[in-house]
């Protein structure tokens, strides 16, 4: 059996005090806090390449979706209040992150590096052809369509189109470089601390 190492902490819904639109932008915070941690835990303790690759495409789409609250939160009042409460280090990080994710001029990272690839490699090819557009070709020009099946699992369950995976694999690495995976990846951890931080504040904040 499993050895179970969580702990729980429950405290008064310090929630009540706040302005809805705070709860709402901590809770997308912590929505994508929780996706983003999952995804890098299963990624570390995965050793299958078609698994690392979708927890990864995962990933990528949590981080364009949370992108997106960060650039609406901007130039909302109620939000640079509160951020304006939180220490000077909490602070500091958030505008880290508002650098990477709260624009989406030509050249950001949002929509210049994240948006394609997240659009690419995790939304389903489009009919059309508007999306992937070399798609086609790139199936065509495989030597083998390879389909993987389990000898453990003979049932429909069991089978893999691992063909897909291997186009997948290779637009995620022309698209993405390790220096902007590793850009990702430091906005993520920028993200866990700065919530980390707002909640310290609320409980703080609301300690009798």
């Amino acid at each position: 059996m499993r050895e179970n190492h969580l702990h729980r902490v429950d405290c008064n819904n310090f929630f009540i005090q706040e302005n809805p639109v705070i709860v709402r932008w901590v809770a997308a915070l912590t929505m994508a806090t929780n996706d983003l941690i999952f995804c890098s835990n299963k990624i570390r303790d995965t050793k299958l390449d078609y698994e690392h690759m979708y927890l990864f495409r995962l990933a990528l789409a949590h981080t364009r979706e949370i992108a997106k609250v960060v650039g609406e939160a901007k130039e909302n009042d109620d939000i640079k209040s509160f951020i304006s409460a939180l220490s000077i280090e909490a602070q500091e990080n958030y505008i880290k992150i508002m650098r990477s994710l709260g624009t989406y001029e030509d050249g950001s990272l949002v929509k210049g590096v994240l948006k394609l690839p997240r659009d690419e490699v995790f939304h389903y090819p489009d009919i059309k052809g508007e999306q992937w557009n070399s798609l086609v070709d790139d199936i065509l020009a495989l030597d083998r369509i390879s389909i993987e099946f389990n000898t453990a699992d003979l049932t429909i369950m069991g089978g893999r189109y691992r063909f897909i995976d291997d186009l997948l694999w290779k637009r995620v690495e022309q698209r993405l470089t390790s220096e902007i995976v590793n850009q990702l990846s430091i906005i993520t951890v920028d993200l866990f601390s700065f919530i980390d931080c707002v909640f310290e504040y609320l409980v703080t904040k609301n300690k009798i």
